[in-house]
């Protein structure tokens, strides 16, 4: 019968995946999975080898691979990496897979009106057939970091219509065909390589960082009415450049949406194709550090150290605040800090979120905490979500 092995380190049964052990070991990654979740929880290690299969991840289960990261092909899954929340709300993480896509299914899908907080650690999606990551789950928060994308000819990368996908270090490459965005709102920071092309349509996307190549048939981005794309302090190449091509096109006369930018001067057309395009410089206020130890408001892009006292940092007026600013609050040395609100802002941090409005707010509880957060609304910059977060804080 299969085997569940030992207990790890942090004390949740873990369950080996190895097709070649003889010995009982579970042969599929889906069958340790279902184990782990009948059990409350735990965490499935999977052996180097191929696996064919359409994985659907369950609430508390870890997935990684076993010495290896998904660069490596060592452990590879060809079909799909699958959260349906349809049911229930899944908590989970997975590190180290490299997931192709296979029978026109997305690498990885997430679906379901109840919500996926995931963690994706040093892995790899590759579109064969179908996307590479598609999310229609508006309450999904998925954080990525260090993953590496690709899409064969006719396929793309993202297909995003809802929740909130962050990205860390997520090199990108593509060939003819462009990542549509049309709802939720994506950040893609520090690419050290990121040869990709958007459709949005809707929703946000936050591209910061990191060293683009812009495809020789592509602008970055086209982006259509409601739609919003910001690209702040990032390094262009390739074919179109800001000198002989553009970088952002309108999608058509009467149907633009808004493009803001730092880092970056729009000198004149060659930068944007459609002049109804609406432009918005962006100036960054400060991101040096600020050390504090009295209550304030904070400024957007404002890095705050509590080195003394106890004091409560409110955060920015909605009507000085635009989607992609952050504020960051390190407790070095003080007692603690809060994070307090005005009118009917709030923060989501994981799965949680304060109450809306001046009753809602982030405490501090050690020294060391930190978090910074970001400004994911479209307008009336209500809506902020943790982006980092360092310790045990308290959301109330």
């Amino acid at each position: 019968m299969p085997r569940t092995n030992s207990v790890n380190f942090s004390g949740l049964e873990k369950y080996v995946v190895d097709p070649s052990d003889a010995n009982g070991a579970y042969s599929t990654i889906q069958s340790a999975v279902d184990a782990a979740s009948l059990a409350g929880g735990g965490c499935v290690y999977v052996q180097k080898g191929t696996y064919t299969e359409t994985v659907t991840c369950k609430d508390l289960v870890k997935i990684a691979a076993l010495g290896v990261d998904g660069q490596s092909q060592n452990v590879k899954v060809i079909g799909q990496i699958l959260l349906d929340t349809t049911a229930a709300a899944i908590k989970c993480s997975i590190q180290g897979l490299y997931v192709e896509s296979a029978a026109a299914t997305p690498a990885v899908s997430i679906i379901g009106a109840n919500g996926a907080t995931v963690d994706f650690a040093g892995c790899s999606f590759n579109a064969v057939s179908g996307a590479a990551y598609n999310c229609t789950s508006g309450a999904s928060f998925v954080r990525m970091a260090n993953c590496v994308f690709s899409a064969a000819a006719g396929q793309k990368i993202l297909n995003v219509s809802a929740g909130f996908l962050l990205m860390n270090n997520c090199p990108m490459n593509t060939t003819d065909t462009a990542s549509t965005i049309s709802g939720g709102f994506v950040v893609c920071r520090d690419s050290d390589r990121w040869i990709e092309t958007l459709d949005i349509t809707g929703g946000t996307y936050n591209l910061s960082g990191g060293f683009l190549v812009i495809p020789a048939t592509f602008p970055i981005a086209k982006v259509s009415t409601g739609a919003t794309f910001n690209f702040y302090n990032a390094r262009i190449t390739g074919s179109p450049s800001p000198t002989s091509g553009f970088i952002v096109d309108g999608n058509g006369a009467g149907t633009s949406g808004t493009f803001e930018f730092s880092g970056v001067v729009p000198g004149s057309a060659t930068f944007i194709a459609d002049p109804d395009l609406t432009v918005r410089p962006l100036v960054n206020l400060p991101s040096y550090p600020l050390v504090v130890s009295a209550s304030q408001t904070m400024v957007r892009n404002g890095t705050y150290y509590v080195t003394a006292g106890t004091p409560t940092l409110t955060l920015p007026q909605a009507s000085d605040t635009r989607i992609g600013d952050f504020c960051k609050v390190v407790l070095r040395g003080g007692t603690s800090w809060v994070i307090a609100q005005t009118g009917t802002q709030d923060i989501r941090l994981g799965s949680s979120i304060t109450t809306a409005g001046v009753g809602g707010s982030l405490a501090s509880s050690a020294d060391g905490d930190t978090v910074t957060i970001e400004c994911v609304s479209a307008s009336g910059a209500t809506n902020w979500v943790a982006t980092s977060v360092i310790g045990s804080i308290t959301v109330v």
